[in-house]
């Protein structure tokens, strides 16, 4: 009989390619991890995995038994929801990840769920999506809300049910006192401009502003880098520029205009995440529900503002 904790342990490997990378998202040590894999080699009667420099290669038997491992943990996340609905129960923990600009949104869909399941224990960890996806692949969280970008797209994740929540213009932030200020601008209008404020390297949202700029036809000079909206709507409005996210913008300080890049459009797309077969447990059913209705919401204050 093959033992599900290690399929899972299988499963984080084939996403994240080392064992070293497994063992941390599995929060195990890397020989633990190894002799986990060990043993299910033994239960499997097949070689799983292949050395290929520091990174390892599954074998075509370990492809098959994770693509079985997602239908499995698939099937027992929605026996547990089954259960869960079945005799009502609004209990245990729901613990939601959330990206910053959203996750300070969140203070309204918290107060109707605390107050709609009192016997559920609640909580948010603020977590940019790629570690958000993670603890949800590992169940350390319930339901991620994450995003992605019109230039970078996010793969599709195995095991895991998304539900767009809105779709956000990126406006091009400048001070309101600068010459090219305008509802509507050609972001290449803007090539030559010293004041560019980034995200840092490693971010997607880094790397959605260096794309689109890109399809623009030039290269960002990043003159400052900052990882807050609002640290960055606060450098804008001292004279730089930067591409935002429409939420972020929404109570951008005074001094700072907002406009649409008609010849390079650019988007943000935000979705609830959960762990395929768990979305009609009734705490989390709940919290789709109340994300849904915020996402709305915000979707009509982007509008209002635009």
């Amino acid at each position: 009989m093959l033992d599900v904790r290690r399929l899972r342990v299988l499963r984080e490997v084939a996403l994240r390619g080392t064992l070293a990378a497994a063992a941390e998202a599995l929060h195990l040590t890397g020989p633990a991890v190894s002799q986990q894999l060990a043993a299910l080699e033994r239960e499997a009667g097949a070689v799983l995995l292949e050395r290929d420099g520091r990174s390892v290669r599954l074998t075509a038997a370990a492809e098959t038994l994770v693509a079985h491992t997602e239908t499995i943990l698939a099937q027992l996340e929605a026996a547990e929801a089954d259960l869960a609905a079945g005799e009502g129960r609004f209990g245990g923990d729901l613990r939601l990840a959330a990206f910053p600009t959203v996750a300070r949104c969140l203070t309204p869909v918290l107060r109707e769920l605390r107050a709609a399941m009192p016997a559920v224990r609640i909580g948010v960890r603020e977590l940019e999506p790629e570690p958000a996806l993670a603890a949800l692949r590992t169940a350390e969280v319930e339901l991620a809300v994450v995003h992605e970008y019109s230039h970078v797209p996010r793969r599709p994740e195995r095991g895991v049910q998304r539900d767009v929540l809105f779709r956000e213009p990126l406006l091009l932030a400048l001070p309101a006192d600068h010459p090219g200020a305008a509802p509507e601008v050609q972001l290449r209008a803007f090539a030559d401009e010293p004041g560019w404020i980034l995200p840092p390297a490693g971010l997607t949202c880094h790397d959605e502003v260096r794309l689109a700029c890109a399809a623009a036809g030039f290269e960002p000079p990043a003159a400052s880098v900052a990882y807050s909206y609002d640290v960055t709507l606060a450098l804008v409005a001292a004279g730089g520029l930067a591409l935002v996210p429409a939420v972020a913008a929404l109570d951008a300080p005074d001094g700072v205009v907002l406009a649409r890049t008609t010849d390079v459009p650019a988007w943000r797309v935000v979705f609830a995440a959960v762990r395929r077969g768990s979305a009609h447990r009734p705490s989390i059913a709940r919290a789709l529900d109340a994300l849904e209705r915020a996402g709305e919401a915000l979707a009509g204050a982007i509008a209002r503002d635009a």
